[in-house]
């Protein structure tokens, strides 16, 4: 069975477009609040344009066991506002630079441990405590596997 991949958001055009010339998963491309088409999901990205909190606790409902990516121009901002709306454990959901948000989503899908910069809930690592900041971190399997 193939993977599938959600994105959310009006302007995820180009994400969902290199997303579907890899080939390698089913593409949904969630506009305005068809949040239902997510179901099943095993990586939702939150990309411009949607609401993020809405979009992660819509997600956190129909996909409950996916990893969320957030890939907006204000990724760290937006992970912070994901994080308390879809209630998601912080190896679940994690924000990249938009230009990351492809390898991002295959090194979750494929258990391709890769190193990126990414809005993450610190807890302790790198004298950050109980915050999200942008911070160098290996993604794979599972979302966030470690940071620093």
């Amino acid at each position: 069975m193939r993977s599938k991949i959600s994105v959310i958001g009006e302007n995820g055009e180009s994400v969902v477009t290199s997303l579907k010339a890899a080939g390698r998963a089913d593409v949904t491309w969630v506009r305005g609040d068809a949040y239902a088409d997510c179901a099943g999901s095993e990586v939702v990205v939150l990309a411009e344009g949607a609401d993020v909190r809405a979009a992660a606790k819509a997600a956190a409902v129909r996909a409950a066991a996916s990893v969320i990516v957030v890939a907006t121009e204000r990724f760290a901002s937006d992970t912070s506002g994901a994080l308390k709306a879809s209630l998601f454990p912080r190896p679940r959901l994690f924000g990249v630079a938009p230009a990351d948000a492809v390898a991002a989503v295959d090194a979750v899908l494929f258990a391709r441990d890769e190193t990126f910069t990414v809005a993450a809930l610190c807890r302790g690592e790198l004298g950050v405590e109980d915050r999200v900041e942008t911070v160098p971190a290996r993604v794979g399997r599972g979302g966030l596997r470690a940071i620093g």
